[in-house]
């Protein structure tokens, strides 16, 4: 009985990682072909003086679109990653 229980919770576990890795690969694929990726949590736009930077939070990443007369790119990576404002402050 104990045996069953901890194969099933293996499973579980095993099948929600192929999932989240697939949720991952869907969104960065996305990212390059310059779409929106689709397994946001939250969206953002940060209005600047020379532009505007898209954010998207998904589960364990976050992708930046920055169109901006400084930067203009798209950046895609692990949770931590902090927004390229060059010293400047949203105007939103």
């Amino acid at each position: 009985m104990k045996k069953g229980l901890i194969l099933s919770l293996k499973i579980i576990v095993l099948v929600i990682f192929v999932a989240w890795v697939f949720i991952v690969f869907i969104d960065y694929f996305r990212t390059r072909q310059d779409e929106k990726p689709m397994f946001c949590i939250s969206e953002k736009t940060y209005k600047y003086a020379d532009g505007k930077t898209y954010e998207c939070v998904g589960i364990g990443y976050k992708m930046y679109k920055y169109e901006r007369d400084s930067i203009n790119a798209t950046e895609f990576g692990p949770i931590f990653i902090e927004q390229k404002t060059n010293g400047d402050t949203p105007l939103n």
